[in-house]
């Protein structure tokens, strides 16, 4: 360990100009360029609503509704995010800051590890540019927090080493980091928090066994701080998803994301400047391999590799960290591989491309030679969900960096004066076509800005601030969820799979029932929605809520915004044709409301009256009948094939025709099975007028499992009738037959006859 000078107005400008390279590999330049757009997308509709709520707010209250939004991953970067949107920032430009500010972290931290081992300033800043410039960190930047974590790693292993004395950190301060370090991994992406999990106990445990002197410091105070800092993130983690984990994937899924020592060996071209200019590089695609493109164009590292080994060999005996160091990366490139070693996989030819894509699993018979490690990704926590094995590339080249670093601080090796070349060579074969990146990085910036105006302005323009709205269909809404934070217009759609899976769990049946416009029927649902007061608006996009939120407004063929209007055409025309329903249309989507007239709670039973009573029978209330969500009120589940299921209790609004309304005596018929019913099972059907409580009942003990058929009178004087259906009692698949639908089933409604006359079965 070295004594430092201060910086040198020289150094520092350096300095400057180094991290602002690293920017621009990055396209982390706020003002200018937006690493990615999808996920820049998601993760703002999170900061703007947390710079809508409070300094502090740590979940959204504007989508995902009824229940609060919290972030399964990312946290660390949208809240951050969020305060620059508070000091005035436009989201897009608060992202690349966010985004900007985790990379000075980073930058910052691997000069502090390059400066401890004994590097000078100069040598330190090319370290910190060779970590940052490795397309394992830059290359993830679509998949924003995995890429921050991943260049963040030189942080948390800095937060670790605070605990040696060898630092000269004081102990309150090794002590915040110890515990701060941990929280901010685990709060900004699960990958690289198992990283620095299983890398820092790992290099800990080496210091433990070559260091001697170090064992009572880590006995005592540093493997407690250690375990405690994990233990805290951890659990704070558990209770702000509310010990929602996430699900193990099968093998397949860890057989396919595995590196292919191909990847490793060979670059993909369009990646990296260097090796596509002299033809090193070869083309790759998901219809040719298996897992997606991430696998492929983020882990060419053999020029690191091959440095890397050379450098441990150089330095082995002048640091006790070097070999450390190379079995942490050693281990973290076997569990790289996945299940199965491979060397140029390629999936079975098909005659279809699409076909070839939806392959993405890679099965047993694929990947005959097992590296051994299943068993850890299948019954170890932790290792368990890292299913996209090949991201423990980046520990390995962390750990292979460290080793660099050594080397270039060896004394000996300095006056060689090979390493600051060998790494400045490296730094020069990690780069992307940087004019190409800087462009991409200014259009996705422009396409941001674009949504905004696009579909953001409209949205403030037509629908109130604080109005409740839904975007149909529902789908996991990454458009959906940034209009309704930045329109201030509370939302039931949520975004990210995880968070849809959470919302849908608490989200009402009319919105359940929201569908896909382009699917005829869908129509009634709209209207169901809007007549209960679920939501003041509907709106139907004519982006795809996924995919143009990565690529605006068309992200693919055939899907753009010309093809879902005339898609959604006869919908919309539906809709325009229900006397109580205002049609709102821009370039981009549809809103539809209640008109002003029908708004207030005075006009409800009116406005129902309206709308079903455009309603002819027979009425069928499977999934495709247009007005079907109009008749079935409450307490029904979205339509199938040829029914409709309702819960334990639910409500029918029956129109009355008008040659019904007078003294003439009319029924209706229901058409029903009723669930488990039949051998010693026999369930009460009852059926009574929810209008007049003192009305008499129908009930019906049913004891075969087939259609029922039961005969109601239809109560003259009003347009429409209102009758509760109770099943009593009434089961779940799961409960019956063990099925994982728990959904409690009473009646499968298939259809409403009109009758003149009152008759009973």
């Amino acid at each position: 360990m070295r004594t430092h000078s201060t910086e040198t107005p020289g150094n520092t400008l350096l300095v400057v100009a180094a991290f602002v390279f690293v920017l621009m590999v990055h396209g982390a330049l706020p003002g200018f360029g937006l690493p990615t757009l999808g996920q820049a997308i998601w993760t703002s509709a999170f900061a703007q609503a947390f710079a809508d709520a409070s300094p502090w707010a740590l979940t959204s209250h504007m989508f995902g509704l009824p229940a609060p939004s919290a972030m399964a991953f990312g946290l660390a970067g949208a809240r951050v995010a969020g305060w620059y949107i508070t000091l005035g920032l436009h989201p897009a430009d608060a992202y690349s800051a966010m985004v900007a500010t985790w990379l000075l972290v980073s930058f910052a931290s691997c000069r502090k590890l390059g400066r401890f081992v004994g590097l000078g300033s100069r040598m330190a800043t090319l370290a910190a540019v060779l970590w940052l410039s490795m397309p394992i960190a830059w290359a993830h930047g679509g998949y924003s927090m995995v890429g921050i974590g991943i260049a963040l790693l030189p942080f948390y292993f800095l937060c670790t080493a605070s605990l040696l004395p060898a630092h000269g950190v004081r102990r309150r301060w090794a002590v915040v980091l110890a515990l701060v370090g941990p929280v901010i991994a685990i709060f900004m992406d699960g990958y690289t928090f198992m990283m620095f999990a299983v890398g820092s106990t790992g290099m800990l445990a080496w210091v433990f066994l070559r260091e001697p002197a170090a064992r009572k410091q880590l006995l005592i105070f540093a493997g407690p701080m250690h375990v405690a800092g994990f233990v805290v993130a951890y659990l704070l983690f558990r209770a702000y998803i509310h010990g929602n984990g996430f699900p193990a994937e099968s093998l397949d899924f860890f057989r396919a994301w595995g590196v292919d020592l191909s990847f490793v060996a060979r670059p993909t071209q369009g990646q990296q400047w260097l090796w596509d200019t002299i033809g090193y590089s070869i083309y790759r695609d998901d219809t040719i391999y298996y897992g997606d493109y991430s696998v492929w164009t983020t882990t060419f590292c053999l020029p690191i590799l091959l440095a890397g080994v050379i450098a441990w060999w150089a330095a082995r005996r002048r640091s006790v960290l070097a070999s450390g160091l190379l079995l942490v990366g050693i281990f973290a490139f076997y569990m790289a591989l996945g299940p199965s070693l491979k060397i140029d996989a390629r999936k079975p030819t098909v005659e279809s491309a699409a076909v070839a894509d939806a392959q993405q699993l890679m099965p047993p018979e694929a990947g005959p030679i097992h590296t051994g490690n299943a068993r850890i990704s299948v019954y170890l926590p932790g290792f368990n969900v890292m299913r996209a094995a090949y991201r423990w590339v980046a520990l390995t080249l962390f750990c292979l960096w460290g080793v660099l670093v050594l080397a270039l601080a060896n004394e000996r090796a300095t006056r060689w004066r090979i390493w600051p070349w060998v790494m400045a060579a490296l730094v020069l074969a990690n780069l992307p076509h940087l004019g190409q990146s800087l462009m991409q990085a200014r259009s996705q910036r422009d396409m941001f800005q674009a949504i905004d105006h696009d579909m953001v302005k409209p949205l403030k323009d037509l629908v109130p601030r604080g109005s409740t709205i839904a975007f149909a269909p529902y789908g996991n809404d990454f458009l959906g969820i940034y209009m309704a934070a930045r329109a201030k217009t509370p939302s039931f759609n949520a975004g990210g799979d995880k968070n849809v899976a959470l919302a849908q769990a608490y989200w009402p049946a009319s919105m359940l029932s929201l569908g896909d416009p382009a699917i005829p029927g869908q129509e009634g649902a709209i209207v169901r929605f809007l007549l209960d007061k679920t939501g003041d608006a509907v709106v139907v996009p004519y982006a795809d809520m996924l995919w143009s939120a990565h690529g605006w407004p068309c992200y693919r063929p055939g899907d753009c915004i010309a093809d879902r209007r005339k898609a959604f055409a006869p919908a919309i025309a539906a809709l325009k044709a229900i006397p109580i329903i205002q049609v709102d249309e821009t370039p981009y989507f549809v809103v539809a409301r209640l008109r002003p007239e029908y708004r207030k709670a005075s006009m409800q039973a009116t406005a129902e009256a309206l709308a079903i009573g455009s309603i002819h029978y027979p009425i069928r209330t499977r999934s495709s009948y247009a007005m079907a969500d109009m008749v079935l009120t409450r307490g029904w589940y979205p339509g199938e094939a040829e029914f409709t299921w309702s819960g334990a209790t639910a409500i029918l609004s029956l129109p009355v025709p008008a040659s019904c309304r007078t003294d003439a005596m009319c029924s209706v018929t229901l058409n029903f099975s009723v669930f488990g019913a039949g051998g010693d099972r026999l369930p009460t059907v009852t059926f009574s007028d929810a209008d007049h409580p003192d009305a008499p009942a129908t009930a019906v003990r049913v004891s075969d499992p087939g259609e029922q058929h039961v005969s109601l009178p239809l109560r003259t004087g009003q347009p429409v009738n209102r009758i509760n259906v109770s099943v009593s009692p009434a089961w779940s698949p799961r409960q019956l037959v063990g099925s994982p639908d728990e959904r409690v089933l009473g009646i499968a409604l298939s259809r409403i006859e009109l009758k003149d006359g009152v008759s009973s079965d």
